[in-house]
């Protein structure tokens, strides 16, 4: 029994190369597909967020820029600022103003001959000549605003910026970025012209809003930023930057953050079902490959039943059941066999014929068993006369059938026939008693004319 369930050799290796090796390949492959995919997912996800907080910084300080503008050419364009600023007493409510209502922390006001001429510093009146240190920085602004058209459009439309390549705010227009007491500020400068059809000399009004901690709090509140901050220092790896540069492309400051990265998060959240999905998983292709294998070991026990059906139906056909000796099929197929080689090589053959006597008495006395036991007793004493390569056959109930190959003569048959009749004479002890038989017999030779 062991033997029939033992597997052959080499068959736990072609199991794992066949079997084993391709599973557990896709599962690595599957789930290292699946993490790369993940990986790369989160970080995707985490660029286009940088990508979009880097969007909405540009465009919120693009639009501080522009708003900064709109502001002052509300004022500018009041006519009864004009009729104050060429009255010999100047009304000081103007910085207060623009103080309370645009919070503008630094006011001043410009002669045509751009001379200061008023100053307001967080709402209250100062002396004008706090602006000459800002002359050297707003001088372009001023020339720019100076040859801005009687009749250009509002001066919103004209103070926009263009983001370059390198994520730097250029303004174009009357609002720019600067570096005042060593802190960013904006500077912003609009003509204070004559009303339509009137003349006059031009003035100019400049305000300086300082980017400080109220900006860039309102900044990433509104946007739900995390906090940002102002930095000369270059920004880390995980940092965002935004740099301000001055109409001279001089760096006025480093806007940075920490950018919110909810790929990674994800990935945080996620990790910690990873490991046990793994084990899942390696533990449904255990499972698969222990029963892949039981099937393969019954599939191979059941090819080794059907193999020995198979010899056993093939040996029941060509064997006695009795005596297990060849039947006559097989003495059949094995003399035609005998016929065909004689015939090329001139041998010969003979065929002896065996009938045992009065074995219908020992049927009769005995019972079947007893005709049985006689009939295998035979057997083995014929089986014991022939050469090797000679054949015993039985053909019937006593019937025998002897097939002798390479016969050299007639005589050696003759004997054999004679030795056959006198071991089949001598007693057979069966069921306590000496049973007796006379066995007759013939022979016939194949060619060569041994006969």
């Amino acid at each position: 029994m062991n033997n029939r369930m033992a597997l052959p050799e080499g068959f736990q290796r072609t199991f794992f190369k066949n079997v084993s090796f391709p599973l557990l390949l896709v599962l690595l492959l599957t789930l290292s597909a699946a993490a790369a995919s993940l990986w790369l997912t989160s970080r995707q996800i985490n660029t286009n967020v940088v990508r979009r907080e880097q969007k909405t910084v540009r465009a919120s300080v693009a639009h501080h820029l522009h708003e900064l503008a709109v502001q002052q050419y509300s004022i500018t364009a009041w006519p009864p600022l004009y009729a104050q600023l060429i009255r010999p007493r100047l009304d000081e409510n103007v910085g207060g103003w623009l103080f309370t209502v645009f919070h503008h922390q630094q006011v001043y006001l410009l002669n045509a001959r751009r001379q200061g001429i008023y100053a307001a510093i967080d709402g209250r009146s100062v002396s004008p000549q706090v602006l000459v240190p800002l002359l050297p920085q707003a001088a372009r602004l001023i020339d720019a605003a100076s040859r801005r058209p009687e009749n250009a459009p509002l001066a919103a439309r004209d103070n926009h910026v263009s983001l370059t390549p390198t994520r730097r705010l250029v303004p174009r227009g009357f609002a720019v970025f600067a570096r005042i007491a060593g802190q960013p500020a904006v500077i912003a400068v609009s003509p204070v012209r004559p009303p339509a059809g009137g003349t006059g000399p031009v003035f100019y009004l400049l305000s300086v809003v300082p980017l400080d901690a109220a900006f860039i709090n309102d900044l990433s509140n509104r946007h739900l930023l995390n906090p940002l901050s102002f930095s000369d220092n270059p920004p880390s790896r995980r940092e965002t930057a935004l740099t301000l540069v001055d109409p001279q492309g001089q760096t006025v400051s480093t806007l940075r953050w920490r950018s919110q990265h909810p790929g990674a998060e994800v990935l945080r959240a996620i990790w910690p079902v990873i490991p046990p999905l793994a084990i899942l998983l390696f533990g449904v292709i255990a499972w698969m490959m222990r029963a892949i294998w039981q099937s393969a070991r019954r599939q191979h026990q059941t090819l080794i039943a059907l193999q020995a059906s198979e010899a056993q139906a093939l040996h029941v056909a060509y064997h006695d059941v009795l005596t297990g000796l060849p039947n006559r099929a097989m003495l059949d197929d094995r003399l035609a066999q005998a016929l065909a080689y004689t015939s090329r090589q001139s041998d010969c053959i003979a065929l002896l014929a065996l009938d045992l006597d009065r074995f219908k008495q020992v049927n009769d006395s005995l019972g079947h068993h007893g005709g049985d036991a006689l009939i295998k007793a035979v057997a083995t004493r014929l089986c014991d006369l022939v050469r090797e390569g000679d054949m015993v056959a039985r053909t019937g109930g006593d019937e025998f059938l002897i097939l002798l190959r390479d016969v050299k003569a007639r005589e050696a048959v003759r004997a054999l026939g004679l030795r056959i009749i006198d071991a089949v004479k001598q007693p057979f002890a069966l069921g306590g008693r000496d049973i007796f038989d006379r066995g007759q017999h013939w022979r016939r030779a194949g060619p060569g004319g041994c006969y």
